[in-house]
C-alpha cells in the first residue's frame, strides 16, 4: 500500500519532465504543400511576414525602408555576414513594396550594403511586376536597389531583358 503513491508520483514526474523537455527542444518547421520542411518562397510570403526580421531599417518619419529575413547567418566576420536564403522587402520612394529572394547573400552592417546572389527573383506587391536577375545590391546610404546580370523583367504581360535594372 505504501509503495503505490511512490510509484504513482515517480511516473507522474517522469512524464511531466519528458513533456517539458519535448516542448523546450522542438523546432518549428514551415511545411509546404508536399510535406517538405522549407521556408516559403516569395509567392507565399503574406503581407505580414511570419518570420522574425533579422534586420530592419526605419527612416526618420517612421517608415520601414527595408526588412531582411533569412534562414541563417553562415559566417560573420566583423560587420560583414554571409547569409543563407535571404528574403527582403524593400519600400521604394513610390511606396511600392518589392519582395526579393536569393540563394545566398552578404550584408555589411557598417556600410549598409546588402547583396543577393543565386536565383534572385523579385516581385512588386501592388503591381504586375516581376523580375529575375543574377545579383542584386541594396545600398542603404543612397536608397538605390541595383539588379545586374541576365535581367528579365515582366510587367503586364510584356517581357524585357537587359543587363541592369535600377529601383529607388
Amino acid at each position: 500500500k505504501e509503495i503505490f503513491p511512490f510509484i504513482f508520483w515517480t511516473v507522474a514526474i517522469v512524464l511531466a519532465t519528458m513533456g517539458a523537455w519535448n516542448i523546450v527542444t522542438r523546432e518549428e518547421v514551415i511545411v509546404d504543400e508536399n510535406g517538405n520542411g522549407v521556408n516559403p518562397t516569395i509567392d507565399k510570403i503574406p503581407p505580414a511576414v511570419a518570420d522574425q526580421p533579422l534586420f530592419e531599417e526605419v527612416s526618420a518619419d517612421g517608415t520601414v525602408r527595408w526588412t531582411l529575413y533569412l534562414d541563417r547567418v553562415i559566417r560573420e566576420e566583423g560587420s560583414s555576414m554571409e547569409l543563407s536564403q535571404p528574403r527582403a522587402l524593400y519600400r521604394l520612394e513610390s511606396g511600392e513594396i518589392l519582395e526579393v529572394e536569393g540563394d545566398r547573400g552578404t550584408y555589411d552592417e557598417e556600410t549598409g550594403v546588402l547583396n543577393l546572389e543565386g536565383n534572385v527573383m523579385g516581385k512588386a506587391r501592388e503591381s504586375d511586376l516581376s523580375f529575375k536577375v543574377n545579383s542584386m545590391t541594396w545600398d542603404g546610404n543612397t536608397g538605390m536597389l541595383v539588379a545586374t546580370g541576365g535581367v528579365q523583367v515582366s510587367r503586364e504581360g510584356v517581357s524585357f531583358t537587359g543587363s541592369e535594372l535600377h529601383f529607388k
